[in-house]
């Protein structure tokens, strides 16, 4: 995201708000669908295309002073930058709703077999009496 595309960000924001209000609302039932939307939540989660790039000559050497500036510049936003920091935390938001969701199926699937095999044991221990 550039900081400079202000209606650009507002509506990637906006989809974001949709994407999540959709998950949490479960438009999207298969896993498959959860994972396709969960690879392209994690791409836009990638710091490292969330700082502009400044590019080095390429007969420069490493220079640390460079690198702290830019940790800096990731860690340390200006308020230009709050519409990729909005983005980010609605992006992992979405993904926790989608861990959440996964969670909860492998959970049922759980109960499920252990109520099937206490009712196999139940049956089992009835039909000997």
């Amino acid at each position: 995201m550039d900081p400079e595309e202000v209606d650009k960000n507002d509506m990637v924001i906006s989809v974001l708000k949709a994407v999540k209000f959709m998950v949490s609302h479960g438009f999207f039932i298969s896993a498959e669908k959860l994972s396709h939307i969960a690879q392209h939540l994690v791409e836009l989660l990638n710091g490292g295309k969330g700082v502009k790039k400044i590019k080095r000559a390429q007969d420069e050497e490493e220079d640390p002073e460079f690198d702290e500036i830019m940790s800096r510049i990731r860690y340390f936003p200006e308020s230009a930058q709050d519409h990729q920091i909005q983005s980010k935390c609605l992006a992992a938001d979405i993904l926790l709703q989608i861990s959440n969701l996964e969670l909860d199926a492998k959970c049922n699937v759980y109960l499920a077999k252990l109520k099937q095999d206490i009712e196999l044991s139940h049956s089992n221990t009835n039909s000997r009496t």
